[in-house]
């Protein structure tokens, strides 16, 4: 039997955790770490303080507390970025990026508060609940992964980067605010995207945001509960077109309520025989295309299971791409 000093560590490890997401996250808002990686010799805290305008005696705390997680080291009283933690927390670009994800990490704060009640009458929080602070951080954190996939999947599967290469129809569903779609447009000029999401608000920025990098132009957006004649037209599948379907189903829009869009009416039937979800679980003994379940179950299914999945339906030269210790990519020919 355990003693209970042992078991404890299983709290506070958590408990430190969550003290440096908040210290991360206010060394990143109030430019601490940026300041601090523009001056390599680093900085004393009543240096940064004056130069930020920012309160000596907050400023103190927080560079100590970035330096008890060994964010910062700490030489003769300065203090500076410790090794990679310029790229980790200050590139967006650089694919081990993590800046975004403490951003989004912080700014669940509200949906933590709002179980207090959910938990107790069932209510659920759609994406267009979600404040403003909490899609740009969605958006800046997800586009880590497009920069992981040009630089690590594609150069994998030469057959992909070629359709790019020559031009590509690519459809993102649940697109967000599309920085990591941008990636991919600004890697190869002669591609088009056709950006899927649920959410006016989320569309608007993004759309704003590509005109204001010069890729208005390079995008088609489609709100999934629009129904007008624009957009009644699915993509068909042909020579030059590749299709990319990420994102959990819920910002996809899945989940129950009054309206149902259906973004896999602007997806090509692949015909994947795929799970349909029953309560939640997936039900294994029920095929369907790759249009409507095709993100639904993903995170309850593993990699072997959907690389038997793309087998049986008759894809060749199946295969896993290991991207992250929690990211991969399955693909295949057909």
């Amino acid at each position: 039997m355990s003693e209970p000093s042992e078991q404890a560590a299983k709290i506070l490890g958590p408990l430190a955790g969550t003290a440096t997401v908040w210290c991360l996250d206010l060394g990143l808002r109030l430019g601490i770490f940026g300041y601090l990686a523009e001056r390599p010799p680093g900085a004393t805290a009543d240096e940064v303080s004056t130069v930020l305008g920012l309160d000596p005696q907050y400023t103190a705390v927080i560079l100590r507390a970035a330096y008890a997680a060994e964010v910062l080291d700490r030489d003769d009283g300065r203090y500076r970025l410790a090794e990679h933690m310029a790229t980790l927390l200050l590139d967006a670009d650089a694919p081990g990026y993590l800046g975004g994800a403490v951003r989004t990490f912080v700014a669940l704060r509200e949906t933590y508060l709002d179980l207090r009640r959910f938990a107790r009458t069932g209510e659920r929080e759609w994406w267009s609940d979600f404040d403003p602070e909490w899609i740009d951080a969605v958006g800046e954190n997800g586009q880590t992964y497009y920069r992981r996939l040009l630089n690590v999947v594609a150069p994998r599967l030469p057959a992909v980067a070629d359709c790019f290469e020559r031009g590509a129809r690519y459809l993102d569903l649940a697109c967000g605010l599309c920085r990591g779609p941008a990636k991919v447009a600004a890697a190869f000029p002669g591609t088009t995207i056709t950006a899927v999401d649920g959410d006016p608000y989320t569309l608007e920025v993004a759309e704003r945001e590509m005109k204001e990098a010069g890729l208005g132009d390079r995008f088609r957006f489609v709100h999934l509960h629009d129904r007008g004649p624009r957009h009644r037209r699915r993509p068909r599948p042909g020579r030059g077109q590749h299709l990319a379907a990420r994102g959990p189903r819920h910002r996809a829009g899945g989940g129950a309520g009054p309206c149902r869009p259906r973004p896999w009416r602007h997806v090509p039937r692949v015909g994947v025989p795929l799970p349909r979800a029953r309560g939640g679980l997936p039900d294994r003994s029920r095929p369907a295309d790759v249009r409507r379940p095709v993100l639904r179950g993903c995170q309850l299914l593993p990699t072997t299971r959907f690389v038997d999945l793309l087998e049986r339906a008759g894809f060749r030269d199946v295969g896993v791409i290991d991207v992250t210790p929690v990211h991969v990519v399955v693909h295949g020919t057909k």
